[in-house]
Formats: C-alpha cells, sequence, structure tokens
C-alpha cells in the first residue's frame, strides 16, 4: 500500500499538496491527519468524496509500503502514525518547501526546495508531465498556493508559485470559491481573541524597526492563531509581530511573522521547538502562561532583529562636487560624464549649495550656459550626521521633498546618501547582510576549495591579512568564474585605501616578493619568488571626456570601482580581508546574469565610450558560453552603426583581437564580429573569408606555431580581403609591432605570388618561404588556390627547410675560386639541384666543382 501523507494541524496548503501528490502517483491513498485547521476542516465536509481523502483511522500501517510526505520533512509533524511507519520496508518520499529540520526524515527521493507553497512544487511536475486535473482539484491547490503565500505576497513567494496559480486558473480554478476560503471573516472566537490582543498591544521600536510581542487568554481552544496574527499586523502596521494565545489551561500557541529580510524568529522561540521559516514560525506549548512568554520573547528580541542601518552604512563616497564659479555648462558636463543627478557645491571645502540636473537643464533651456552654478544652486542643504539611522533619513526625504542628504562629520563632507540608497537598503535582499555573509562564506569558501590550488587559497589568506582593517576586494574574472565552477588564478585585488601602501606591507609577508607600482594609477603588481603575481588597485572610478578616449580616472569606493566595469558579471567582488571574509558583493545584478547567461552592460553609452568592449563582448560569448543581452546588443549595434569607430584601431583593440583570435575556434567569434558590425573598428568595408580563416586556424595547429605568434597568421586571413598594402595599414593603426606587421604583410604579399614561384621552381619556392614565421607558413599554405601550391608549401614545411648543404664557401676557396658575387650564385645552383632531386648529398662536392671551373671559364652571372 502507498499513502500521502501530511503534518497534525494541517492547513490548506498541506491539504493542496495531498490533493495534488494524489495527481502524481494515482496509486497512493491520499489520508487526512486526524487534526486539521478548522477551515480546512469546512471544506473537507464538503468535498472529502469528491477529492478522494481517507481519514487516517482507515488504514493499516502494517500494509504500508511507501509514504509520499508532503509540506513537513520532520518525523515529529507526522504525529503518532510515525513510529509504526518507521521500518526498514517502507520507502519514503518528501515534497517539502520548509528549512532544514532536526529531526528530518531520511534522504529520499521528492523535492525540499525553497517555495511559498509545498503544492507549488508539486504542481510544477504535474505541469512538466501535461497532466490532467479537475476544477475541483485545481482550485483546492490553487487555495493551498493562496494561502500559504498571502495571495502570492509573503516575502517567501517564488516564481514558482505564481507560474503554480497561472497553470491551475487555466484549468478551472474559482478564484471565488478561493476568496470565500482565504478572504474569510473571523469567528466569534478568533474576533474575540483579536479584541483581547488589540487592548493589550503596545508596539515598540527595536533597532529602528516597529516591533510587538502581545498575549492573551481564553477560557476555550480557538483555531487559525495565524490568522488572527496575520490580521493583527496589518491593523498595526507593525514590521515585527509575536503573539501568545494562551487557550485553556492545557495548551499555549505561539505565532510570528515579520517584513524583515535580516531576521530569523525561529532563535526567538526556541524555547518551545518552533517550525517554520525563518519570517513565518508557530510552536506550541502546554501549560506555559503567556506573560513570562512575552516578557521572555521580548528580551529575546534585541539580538534577532538587525540594527538599522545608519548614514555611514548607506552613503556613497568621494562626493562628486563642483566649484560655485564654475559654469552650467561645465556642471551638466560633469553630471554626464558620473552619471549622477545633482552635484554637491563646495566653497573652499565649505557646502554651499547643491545644484540638480532639473536645474542645470532649465538654466540651460533659458541660455545661461555661461551663468555660474551659484546663480542656479540651493543654496538651503538639508545635512545628517554619520550616524543618523535609516528611519531618520528616510523622515528628511519626505519631510524636505529632497532626493540627496549630503552627509557631514563636523564640517566635513564625508559622504552623500540619496533615495536610491534608502530604496536599496529597504528592499534589496542585500540588506539580510549578516545571514548572507554566513550562507555565502560556507558557500564560497567550498567552491574556493574545490577550484583553487592549495598553494594559491594560501596566497589569498595571506593577503586578506595584510588588511590592517580595511576592506580587500578579490574582483572581476576570478569572482565570476568561482561562480560558474571555473578556475580562474587570475588574481586582481582592489582595496578601499592606498593600494601601492597595502601592496608594500603584504609583500613582506612573502619574502623575495618584489613590488612594481604605478604611481599615477594607485596599481602595483606583487611578484611572488615562485613567479605568482598579484595585481592590486586602489577602488577608483573613470569618466570619459570623448568617445572611444582613455578613461579619466580618479581614486573612489569598491561600489563605484566596480560601477566602471564592461559587464555585470564582471562586477562582482569578494571580500578576502578577515572582518569580511567570503561576502560577496553585488550591486549589479551579476549572479541574475550569470544565471540567464547573460552579458549585460551597465549603462546605455558603454559602447560608445569605449567600443572595445564588443570585441571583448565577443571574446566572453565564445568564452563562457554567454550571449549578449538584446538591450545590450543593441547598444552596440547602434554605437557601430554611427560609423564614429571605423578604423580607429588602437591598442586597446588589438589586444582584444589577438585575445579573440586566440581562442580554439576563431571562426565563430569571427562571424560574430560580423553580425554586429564590429569590423569596421578595422575597417568599414572588411568582409573576411571565413573558410579561409578556418583553414589557416587548423594549419596554424598543424605546424605548431606558438601563440604568441599564431595570431600572426589569423590576422593576415582576417585582413586578406583588403590586400597586403592596406593589411598593413591597418596593423599599423593597431599598433601591431613591427616584426609582426612585416609579417603579416609578407604572408599575404606571398601567398599573392606563390603559383608562379612554384612554376620557377623549388628554389624560388624555399627563397620565399624561409623568412616567413610558422604561422605565416600557415596561411600561405590556406590561402593556396591549387593542389600543387599547397603542395609545394606542405614540401617546404616537411622536407626542403630542412635540407642542409654539406658544401660551403670555403670549399670554393680551397679550389682557387676568388670570394665574390659567384660563391651565392654557386651554393644556389648546387641547392637547387638538391631541392629538385637531381642529386644527392653525396654529388654536391663534384657539382660544386663542375659549376667552379664553369665560372672560371666565364665569370659573367648567369641570365
Amino acid at each position: 500500500m502507498e499513502i500521502i501523507l501530511s503534518h497534525i494541524q494541517s492547513d490548506f496548503d498541506a491539504l493542496a499538496a495531498t490533493v495534488a501528490a494524489s495527481k502524481l502517483y494515482p496509486d497512493a491513498i491520499p489520508v487526512l491527519q486526524d487534526t486539521l485547521d478548522p477551515a480546512v476542516r469546512t471544506l473537507v465536509a464538503t468535498h472529502k468524496d469528491a477529492l478522494g481523502l481517507r481519514d487516517l483511522a482507515e488504514i493499516d500501517p502494517a500494509a504500508v509500503r511507501r509514504v509520499i510526505v508532503v509540506d513537513t520533512r520532520s518525523t515529529s509533524r507526522l504525529g503518532a502514525i510515525f513510529p509504526a511507519l518507521d521500518r526498514p520496508d517502507v520507502d519514503w518520499v518528501v515534497y517539502d518547501h520548509h528549512p532544514q529540520a532536526e529531526d528530518e526524515l531520511p534522504a529520499a527521493p521528492g523535492r525540499r526546495e525553497a517555495a511559498g507553497s509545498a503544492t507549488s512544487l508539486i504542481v510544477e511536475v504535474l505541469e512538466r508531465r501535461a497532466a490532467v486535473v479537475s476544477p475541483l482539484e485545481a482550485t483546492v491547490m490553487a487555495l493551498g498556493i493562496y494561502a500559504d503565500t498571502g495571495r502570492l505576497t509573503f516575502p517567501g513567494t517564488t516564481p514558482a508559485d505564481a507560474r503554480a496559480v497561472a497553470w491551475l486558473l487555466a484549468r478551472g480554478a474559482d478564484l471565488e470559491l478561493i476568496a470565500g476560503y482565504v478572504e474569510a471573516e473571523l469567528s466569534d472566537e478568533q474576533r474575540g481573541l483579536l479584541e483581547a490582543l488589540m487592548q493589550a498591544a503596545e508596539p515598540r521600536a527595536v533597532h529602528g524597526h516597529t516591533v510587538l510581542v502581545v498575549g492573551a487568554r481564553t477560557d476555550d481552544y480557538v483555531g487559525g492563531i495565524a490568522t488572527v496574527t496575520q490580521k493583527l499586523q496589518a491593523l498595526l502596521d507593525v514590521d515585527v509581530i509575536v503573539v501568545v494565545a494562551e487557550l485553556g489551561p492545557k495548551r499555549t500557541q505561539f505565532v510570528g511573522r515579520s517584513r524583515l529580510a535580516a531576521i530569523d524568529l525561529r532563535p526567538v522561540l526556541a524555547a518551545w521547538e518552533p517550525r517554520g521559516h525563518p519570517r513565518a514560525v508557530s510552536a506550541h506549548a502546554h501549560g506555559v502562561p503567556f506573560g513570562p512568554a512575552v516578557a521572555a520573547i521580548w528580551a529575546a528580541l534585541p539580538d534577532a532583529v538587525p540594527p538599522e542601518p545608519k548614514a555611514y552604512d548607506l552613503m556613497s563616497c568621494p562626493v562628486r562636487t563642483i566649484a560655485p564659479d564654475a559654469s552650467v555648462a561645465a556642471a551638466r558636463a560633469a553630471l554626464l560624464d558620473h552619471g549622477h543627478n545633482a552635484l554637491v557645491v563646495l566653497d573652499r571645502s565649505r557646502v554651499a549649495g547643491i545644484v540638480s540636473r532639473r536645474d542645470l537643464d532649465r538654466a540651460s533651456r533659458h541660455g545661461l550656459g555661461e551663468a555660474s552654478v551659484r546663480q542656479v544652486m540651493t543654496r538651503r542643504v538639508v545635512t545628517v550626521a554619520p550616524d543618523v539611522p535609516l528611519s531618520a533619513i528616510e523622515a528628511r526625504f519626505v519631510e524636505h521633498d529632497i532626493g540627496r542628504l549630503p552627509v557631514m562629520h563636523g564640517e566635513a563632507l564625508v559622504g552623500i546618501v540619496t533615495r536610491q540608497d534608502v530604496l536599496r537598503a529597504k528592499y534589496d535582499h542585500h540588506a539580510d547582510r549578516r545571514a548572507a555573509v554566513a550562507r555565502q562564506t560556507a558557500e564560497l569558501s567550498g567552491r574556493l576549495a574545490a577550484t583553487w590550488p592549495a598553494d594559491w587559497l594560501a596566497v589569498l589568506d595571506r593577503m586578506g591579512e595584510a588588511s590592517d582593517g580595511v576592506p580587500v576586494y578579490l574582483v572581476g574574472g576570478a569572482v565570476r568564474d568561482l561562480l560558474l565552477g571555473r578556475p580562474n588564478l587570475d588574481v586582481d585585488l582592489v582595496i578601499e585605501g592606498e593600494g601601492i601602501a597595502y601592496a608594500r606591507a603584504a609583500a613582506e609577508r612573502f619574502p623575495g616578493a618584489s613590488v612594481k607600482a604605478h604611481a599615477s594609477f594607485g596599481t602595483a603588481c606583487i611578484v611572488l619568488p615562485d613567479g605568482k603575481k598579484i595585481d592590486v588597485a586602489t577602488a577608483r572610478t573613470e569618466h570619459y571626456e570623448r568617445p572611444a578616449a582613455l578613461p579619466t580616472v580618479a581614486f573612489s569606493t569598491i561600489k563605484q570601482d566596480l560601477a566602471r566595469r564592461d559587464f555585470s558579471v564582471n562586477c562582482l567582488a569578494l571580500r578576502v580581508d578577515p572582518a569580511g571574509r567570503g561576502e560577496l558583493i553585488d550591486f549589479f545584478g551579476a549572479r541574475t546574469d550569470l544565471a540567464r547567461r547573460e552579458l549585460r552592460v551597465l549603462h546605455n553609452l558603454s559602447f560608445v565610450e569605449d567600443p572595445t568592449r564588443v570585441l571583448r563582448a565577443v571574446r566572453f560569448e565564445h568564452q563562457l558560453g554567454f550571449r549578449l543581452e538584446p538591450e545590450s546588443e543593441a547598444f552596440a549595434r547602434y554605437a557601430l552603426a554611427t560609423g564614429a569607430f571605423d578604423g580607429i584601431g588602437g591598442e586597446r583593440n588589438k589586444v582584444e583581437l589577438r585575445r579573440l583570435l586566440a581562442l580554439p575556434h576563431p571562426v565563430s567569434p569571427v562571424r560574430r564580429l560580423v553580425e554586429l558590425g564590429a569590423l569596421r573598428l578595422l575597417a568599414h568595408d572588411l568582409v573576411p573569408a571565413e573558410a579561409l580563416l578556418g583553414r589557416t586556424a587548423l594549419a596554424c595547429r598543424r605546424v605548431g606555431a606558438p601563440a604568441e605568434d599564431g595570431w600572426v597568421g589569423l590576422l593576415a586571413a582576417l585582413l586578406a580581403p583588403l590586400g597586403p598594402a592596406r593589411a598593413g595599414e591597418i596593423a599599423a593603426k593597431l599598433n601591431v609591432a613591427g616584426a609582426e606587421r612585416e609579417a603579416v604583410v609578407a604572408a599575404l604579399a606571398t601567398a599573392d605570388r606563390l603559383a608562379a614561384l612554384v612554376a620557377e621552381g623549388p628554389l624560388a619556392v624555399v627563397e620565399a618561404l624561409r623568412p616567413l614565421t610558422p604561422a605565416g607558413l600557415a596561411y600561405v599554405y590556406a590561402a593556396a588556390a591549387s593542389r600543387d601550391t599547397r603542395r609545394a608549401v606542405a614540401t617546404y614545411w616537411t622536407a626542403w627547410r630542412h635540407i642542409k648543404l654539406r658544401v660551403t664557401g670555403r670549399d670554393l676557396e680551397r679550389m682557387g675560386l676568388p670570394p665574390g658575387p659567384a660563391y651565392a650564385e654557386i651554393l644556389r645552383e648546387v641547392l637547387a639541384a638538391r631541392l629538385a632531386g637531381r642529386i644527392g648529398p653525396e654529388q654536391e662536392e663534384a657539382l660544386l666543382h663542375e659549376a667552379a671551373e664553369r665560372h672560371r671559364k666565364d665569370p659573367s652571372p648567369p641570365c
């Protein structure tokens, strides 16, 4: 026998999950626990038979061989029947959305995942299997999801819950029937309890949050305490609520709810073994008076409620400022460069006012572009001290109808808080810092240990220990690839402090290490005795004076440092200093883009400011298996289509092109460059021959061209349609080094005349191919138009280039021939005979003697 079983005191989600599981396991009997929530009992009284539900008393535990458990994973919540089912011959399947329990059921098939409702997990499987459900079944399942997610409004609600509801509505779920239960009026007993709780309620402020712990006693049992708690929380609008209901002499019920992402109410109710989620818990006890329990919970809450963020937690720094005598036009340009909406006006280190984008735009429309900022700025500046809490900051925004608050430490401007900072602190999941850091530390430590060698892990630890209390971050590709499970030991560290001083202090922890500093950029490179390299940078920001220009650099915070980077997936940082070790910093939704395998730029003009990012995007697409996010791709196409960057070349484009051509299969990324119009960066009319590029890449691998040379052949193949002269010009624009540029031109020119050289004979081919690099030779082979020319190149590579004459000029000198140009001509004649196979090594001296004699008789050079 197979049964489907949920927890005691079953609620609507337990009932709905039982019904859903019966569709997934049609041979299993859906069983009702003896104790049901009162509202559930009302529904079951009417629909029990239609849903095929059986009472627990009808089941013989000895006959059960498999149990499908829904909406719990805890053995104690299965009630009195569990000991009878806890046998080796019973198999278990579990579908549950709650956190792990101490008395967890053993590992079993099913799904144990976070969701707003257990029913949603099963419905997702039903949808994949295209299961058929009746309108009544769909209604009950949707009711369970709505009830457990607060009609999809509770914080634990997930996209899976919404998708499940949509699928059920399409199958006839009756919203009117659902509303009758979800929106049910309170019973007389529940209303009486609610009134008693309202009279006793005294909300308090705890760390800036509104909290209520309240209790009451009734003579009789009252069901649905969770419903009463939610009603009371809505009426009093409190962030955290715990209700203690003493229900007669034998039972005390505890229910807690929180709107705060950072709180876990389970430790607050730990004395009564709570069940549920961190922000939605319940517990019960026997013979516990509500008064002492309420006092104990009040005492425990301050440790559970996170401290309210202060201005110094929220602010950005350094603050962008402008002088009062600067022009309106200059101020508008500064806002455009930095992407801000306002600037603080600083007059000799004193805050004199604030000027907003709106003020500057209005002044510009009135022809006041050359007027001074002093004439249009707001002089009444509302400020806050660093220790002002979030709630007070939010109140000042409302009271003064402003969008930003400078943060002042005495007379000094130390930062600025904006509405966006406040919204992020209130609603962004990063506000749950303590819990997030703990989870991330464990997860990322495991990933580091799995993907990084032990010696590198030791280096990272010692670099973190050198922080001296200043935040140090591992940034960029190493963090991105860590989350992707890829090894990447390209170690870039950013410090919110003086990077060069930190690098020198850290190097002292590695005897024999050296430091190379670049003071103008605040960067340094530490080279360890074993050759490991660690790049260190001071957190900095950049802006571009004009499109495609080199960026102007200023020192900044980690947030602004990450904001200057190319794509969101490269804007991750991992703290490595002891104070915050393991904390993952993701200001720009990088983890979402990693999950979607998308490359997204941070702002609309990203490709206009730096068109090299298009080449980088294509490289990342093929290295990571990602794709440009559609809007970002549109920005790239627009930037290139303007024609402003046609043929700009430049060192950075060369570096990116070189990396791209070094990919294992370069044809695909080059095809993508063509699709985006990105080859206009080299020449507006460049249309590469893909087949030629592919043959060249293959030939480079066959001849074993080293990486530093291989790109020469591929660049020649890419530029081949433009001819040797223009290819040389483009290579020069790309700052390709002289020798490499000459190698590209030589390869192209040789390929153009190879057929004629083959007709002249092997010597002409050898003399033409000998100066080429292996990659250049690979290109010539790939470009050969006929079998004969390819055979000649192949023969050169396998045989002709290895032929060395035994005879030399000294042999001619011994024969009495005076030194001169004739030596070279005679030796060429002997080499030509060897290459053609007319003589072997042993006949070289005879032919040399014959040629020398001819020269004595007729010293004129041959025609």
